[in-house]
């Protein structure tokens, strides 16, 4: 039972989608009112604008109100991120308890197997899962605005949210390969962050989402500790930093967007076999998971 089998995949898919229905169930709920918060707030307001200004012998006309998205879609463009980091925060939510490893690990799939069905159900899954929620969002942004506020003319939240996205894809077949790279880098580095959840959900089992935070801000700190002591050494030593940008400026900018990528690339790969590896050596109970 070394070689990847379908059936077993979604053998074990079914299985997972079955014993925790329930979690699923909250998950959904949860992203939904999420981003539908805002619509719903929205229209919150409008109601209770119209029903102060009734009393006025001249009552605002809220049929004719400018449909503007910008605040919603920006609360929706917030806490996207935040959401597919939760969900990679969870990708293991199975080995929680004891309970729940003993039930996962004696099933008859390949750690491959269970570790695909896991990351691509909330990698990919959960990202649809918020592009329903968005579309749930917009259609209720149209029923309340007709209900409530009388509106008639509607801008669309989906699209307003997505448009960074659309527009990518709507001129991409126009443009060179070295045009993609930019789109690349921040591809490969959004999948990197998730990694990182994914990396911290498989080394701890219980409040790994806080930890892989503070971990996060550390090493950011760090980093930037580290940067501006290689900064200062670098002002003490003028030739040598001279000749670094000098060499630097004589780097085609494509070799430079292509090193960066490859860097990523590298870097997405080992943060996602380190979560493999750390998946396959999960047992009953461990100093670290009790």
């Amino acid at each position: 039972m070394n070689k990847f089998n379908f059936n077993r995949f979604w053998n074990f898919g079914r299985w997972d989608m079955t014993v925790n229905r329930p979690f699923y169930r909250k998950s959904v709920m949860f992203v939904f009112g999420i981003i539908f918060l805002p619509v719903l707030l929205r229209y919150t307001n409008v109601l209770w604008q119209r029903g102060v200004l009734m009393r006025h012998s001249n009552p605002y006309d809220f049929s004719y109100m400018q449909d503007s998205l910008l605040g919603t879609a920006g609360w929706i463009v917030f806490v996207i991120p935040i959401l597919m980091a939760l969900f990679m925060g969870y990708t293991f939510h199975n080995l929680l308890t004891r309970q729940g490893r003993i039930n996962e690990l004696t099933l008859p799939a390949t750690n491959l197997e269970r570790f695909v069905w896991h990351l691509s159900l909330m990698l990919v899954g959960g990202f649809l899962l918020i592009v329903l929620a968005v579309l749930f969002a917009d259609v209720m942004h149209v029923v309340l605005g007709f209900c409530v506020a009388g509106q008639r003319h509607f801008n669309s939240l989906f699209l307003k949210v997505f448009q960074d996205s659309f527009e990518v894809f709507r001129y991409l077949p126009f443009v060179g390969v070295s045009m993609c790279i930019p789109w690349l880098i921040g591809f490969f580095g959004g999948l990197i962050h998730l990694g990182v959840f994914v990396l911290g959900n498989a080394w701890k089992y219980r409040h790994n989402v806080m930890q892989t935070v503070l971990f996060i801000i550390a090493f950011s700190f760090s980093c930037v500790v580290l940067l501006g002591f290689g900064f200062t050494l670098l002002a003490g030593h003028m030739d040598f930093t001279e000749a670094s940008f000098s060499f630097l400026e004589r780097v085609p900018e494509k070799l430079a967007y292509v090193v960066v990528l490859l860097v990523e690339m590298a870097l997405c790969c080992l943060v996602y076999w380190l979560s493999y590896r750390l998946y396959c050596r999960a047992q009953v109970t461990t100093p670290r998971n009790p």
